[in-house]
């Protein structure tokens, strides 16, 4: 007898059990962003979806555009495809259009953003509103303040955005900024004879639900700048754009538009000569993911019919694989005296159990951008970079270079650049003083020898802040002039100091078994010393790929760190040729050039019986590693991780 049991909702008809309501859903969490008005396509499994729905940005005029309304529903029941309408943006000085799509009856819609507002104006209201116009400098005119549009018109809730900047009552006032979908605009101001425009309001960050593959990595519905007032008088300036796709405020110059299928604000132009200049509004865009939910149980029809359709799950997707890692970031050329700091080591799994991370978890049937640092240098080492820095920093050819992976726009693990020996800070007077300091990075650079104490310090390890630590600092270097300089840090230990005319052993790395093979990675470089005073030993490198330094002999030379370990380049040495110092070395170059840190390298390992895919061909991928037959993806090179 068909009926309907009321305690598991299922027609006993159709072979009814006693147990939880069944909310089945066989989507496989496929996120689709429909750009057109039209039918949006569902998965015959599908019976739950998450949904955001964004309207096309309000066009900026003087004020800045608001963003388009944002709305985002989860777990809404679905049945089959279903209608929706993608709102434009608005031209310059209109407003957006409105986005809806209709599940289950019901018609969910977002709001097209307002207009900002034109020279001495208001602005439009809307899903967020539009910033107040630029006014003055005419006292008839310029004396009242321009306020921003209200957002979340008509109101939803949870908001759908929020409402445009205004501008103040003085003269010569710049134009406020369009509203986000989670912020107000800035307003404008005035400063002086010429103001500001109000930054575009910020929009939201759906990524944990859709991922950074929609909007701009993640982040959507951002308002536009406000305008400046006369920048040939007042020398004002644009407002910022919103995050999330909002067009940037211009002083002088048009303003800029909102960016395609986020729904961002138009920017604002300049106070003369508005409205023509104002940019467009970005169009909107709705976003649904159909979601996996097989919880309760459910009757044997519907079973039959998911597998015949291919949705029911039959243990053979995996939807996520737990793995550990090695990332090392390329190691910091070595200078003249100091060794270069190894790249930065980071791990789990496998090596020192003190510097061992938590493993990450990655989606199956999905690619990641492998990013393997390069060593800092060029073949024949690296050349002083430019004498003054301020503040000094690690932008030199000889710092090493990030290793990472990443999803999209989103970081999972990432390892800084080994250090290098710093420029002199900028002042007046310049500060010779504190120049080939030693450098910051995934381990510092040494120090240089000098009787200036300001010159001997090493460089700090750690760049990156993590815990547990990615390396360690960097000697410093001896005392007077002439001596052994700084060893470069390591992934396990500092840089030794020095002392005397030899030079300094370089900070040891972190031996890892990640592939199966022993293999030690992130040895600081060791220092050189001086050339003058022949027979004084170079300082060694560090036990994972560190270079050497330069022995004090007519023809030492450092020796580099070794690729794809991010070891740290070996010092080189100084003094002057009247002491016995060639000029140049054959093949580098001048003495005074250290040598190149080495490439870093990436290693993920996965369970056994999870492939993995690399590329270009350079990378590697080993199966049937140790005792639990993992699978092992290294990259020499930058490429492309697949996990299937």
């Amino acid at each position: 007898m068909a009926g309907i049991n009321k305690l598991t909702k299922i027609s006993t008809a159709e072979g009814g059990m006693i147990g939880v309501a069944n909310c089945a859903s066989f989507g496989k969490n496929k996120i689709t962003s429909t750009a057109a008005t039209g039918t949006v396509t569902i998965g015959s499994g599908t019976k739950l979806v998450d949904i955001a729905v964004v309207a096309g940005g309000g066009g900026g005029e003087s004020g800045g555009g608001g963003a388009g309304g944002l709305r985002t529903i989860q777990n809404l029941s679905i049945c089959g495809n279903v209608p929706a309408v993608v709102g434009g943006g608005g031209a310059a000085g209109a407003v957006g259009v409105d986005s809806s799509i209709v599940i289950g009856g019901v018609t969910y819609t977002a709001d097209g953003g307002g207009d900002g507002g034109a020279r001495c104006g208001v602005g439009g209201a809307g899903g967020s509103g539009g910033g107040g116009g630029a006014c003055g400098p005419n006292p008839g005119k310029g004396t009242n303040a321009d306020s921003g549009g209200a957002g979340n018109t008509p109101p939803t809730s949870p908001a759908q955005g929020f409402s445009g900047g205004n501008t103040p009552s003085t003269y010569f006032q710049a134009a406020g900024g369009g509203g986000g979908s989670s912020a107000v605009g800035a307003n404008g101001s005035q400063s002086g004879s010429g103001g500001a425009g109000g930054a575009g309001g910020a929009g939201t960050d759906i990524s944990p639900i859709f991922g950074t593959g929609v909007g701009v990595c993640g982040v959507i519905a951002g308002g536009g700048g406000g305008g400046a007032n006369v920048p040939a008088v007042g020398g004002g300036t644009g407002g910022a754009a919103g995050p999330g796709g909002g067009g940037a405020g211009k002083g002088p110059g048009s303003g800029g538009a909102g960016t395609a299928n986020t729904g961002g604000g138009g920017g604002g132009a300049e106070y003369d000569p508005a409205p023509s200049g104002g940019g467009a509004g970005g169009p909107g865009v709705l976003i649904t993911k159909e979601l996996n939910n097989a919880r309760g149980v459910w009757p044997m029809v519907q079973a039959g019919t998911a597998q015949s359709d291919g949705a029911w799950p039959d243990g053979t997707v995996i939807q996520s694989v737990t793995m550990n890692y090695l990332v090392v970031g390329g190691g910091g050329a070595g200078k003249s005296f100091g060794g270069g700091g190894a790249g930065g080591y980071r791990a789990s799994g496998f090596g020192p159990s003190p510097l061992q991370g938590c493993a990450i978890t990655l989606c199956s049937s999905s690619s990641f951008t492998i990013t393997v640092g390069a060593g800092g240098g060029n073949a024949c080492g690296t050349a002083y970079p430019a004498p003054c820095a301020s503040p000094p920093d690690g932008s030199g050819a000889g710092y090493g270079n990030v290793s990472s992976i990443k999803s999209g726009c989103t970081v999972i693990i990432q390892s800084s650049g080994g250090g290098y020996p710093l420029n002199a800070s900028c002042g007046n007077p310049w500060n010779a003083n504190n120049g080939q300091r030693g450098g910051p990075g995934g381990s510092g650079s040494g120090g240089y020898p000098s009787a200036i104490s300001a010159k001997r310090p090493g460089g700090s390890g750690n760049a990156g802040g993590f815990s547990p630590p990615e390396g360690n600092s960097g000697g410093s270097g001896g005392n007077p002039d002439n001596r052994g300089g700084g060893g470069g840090g390591g992934a396990t230990a500092s840089g030794s100091n020095g002392s005397g005319y030899p030079g300094a052993a370089g900070g040891d790395g972190a031996p890892n078994t990640i592939t199966g093979s022993d293999v030690s990675y992130a040895g600081g470089g060791g220092s050189g010393t001086d050339r003058g005073y022949p027979g004084s030993n170079p300082g060694p490198g560090g036990a994972g790929g560190g270079g050497n330094g330069a022995a004090g002999q007519p023809c030492g030379l450092a020796t580099s760190g070794a690729a794809n370990t991010g070891g740290g380049g070996g010092g080189a040495t100084g003094g002057p040729t009247s002491y016995g110092a060639p000029t140049y070395l054959a093949p580098c170059g001048k003495s005074k050039y250290g040598s190149r840190g080495g490439s870093g390298v990436v290693i993920v390992r996965s369970p056994a019986g999870h492939p993995l895919s690399v590329s270009p061909g350079t990378n590697s991928v080993a199966t049937c590693v140790g005792p639990d037959n993992s699978t092992v993806a290294t990259f020499t090179v930058s490429g492309t991780l697949t996990v299937n």
